[in-house]
């Protein structure tokens, strides 16, 4: 489905149906010369020179997020993250400040999340008016205007972020991206930068909180460096690596992959009309 016969799985209706109103045309749901044209665009922003500024960045933030945090506080931990992650993406990716805003992205992006979870709002029209609709139209609003507070902060300073480079970028015939395409891709960076990470982060610490060995084993491997450490410390911390390979191993942050096929075909030794939705779960 991914690699030996990919070209006979598209996103799908379905994907678009759930994500469509989020993202758009963004990466996370575009296909085929859209997706590699978009992708080309955004790359610039993920050069691992780049990627190392940011680490700067989320090690900076992180500390200061856990400066008033106090053995014995009871935390709740995914409202942190939420918080922490929005600060950084916000930061290393628009090079604005987000935190007056965090209070309203945070349940907004929770709401965008249960209705993608609803197996019966899967198939049920945005238009219905369920508590959980009414609770994503305003989340897609509240999401809408974050983002294009962003792009016009962007529009008028400038800068080397990526909405930036988005706002800057020309294709072969010269042609910028129109507003709604940097819209998209700049709410797919906010999505899959700040909620997946959210994810990761949640649930790594619960597991954590379940195995004190595990913890124990962890923090004595972080002992081990003067001051926090930075991205050349990476290759040092290969307890560190496993533990976070192995939460999302267990809760992976998107835990399936929807794809429906182009035409009949034959998986895992079943036979498959065209247009079928496959689901792959992690």
């Amino acid at each position: 489905m991914l690699v030996g016969n990919n070209d006979n799985y598209r996103e799908g209706e379905l994907l678009q149906r759930l994500l469509g109103p989020v993202t758009g045309g963004g990466l996370l749901a575009s296909e085929g010369e859209r997706w590699r044209t978009q992708r080309h665009r955004v790359e610039p922003a993920f050069h691992p020179d780049r990627v190392a500024e940011y680490a700067g960045t989320m090690v900076e933030y992180t500390e200061r997020a856990i400066a008033d945090w106090e053995d014995g506080d009871v935390v709740d931990v995914h409202g942190e993250m939420m918080a922490l992650t929005l600060e950084i993406v916000a930061d290393a990716l628009f090079d604005v400040d987000l935190r007056r805003t965090a209070a309203d992205v945070g349940p907004a992006m929770d709401a965008v999340m249960a209705r993608s979870e609803s197996v019966l709002h899967d198939y049920l029209p945005r238009w219905v008016p369920t508590p959980l609709n009414r609770r994503y139209g305003r989340a897609v609003e509240t999401l809408d205007g974050v983002v294009a507070d962003i792009i016009e902060a962007r529009r008028d300073e400038g800068g080397d972020d990526a909405v930036s480079m988005l706002l800057r970028a020309e294709d072969e015939a010269g042609e910028t991206m129109s507003d709604e395409a940097v819209r998209d891709e700049a709410m797919t960076l906010l999505l899959a930068g700040h909620e997946m990470t959210t994810l990761a982060l949640t649930f790594t610490w619960h597991l954590l909180g379940r195995y004190p060995g595990v913890e124990a084993t962890l923090q004595e491997e972080l002992d081990g460096f003067d001051g926090p450490p930075g991205v050349a410390d990476i290759p040092k911390l290969p307890y560190t690596d496993r533990v976070i390979r192995e939460s999302m191993r267990l809760y992976p942050p998107v835990y399936a992959l929807l794809r429906e096929t182009i035409e009949p075909g034959v998986l895992g030794g079943y036979r498959l009309p065209g247009g079928a939705t496959v689901t792959a779960s992690q």
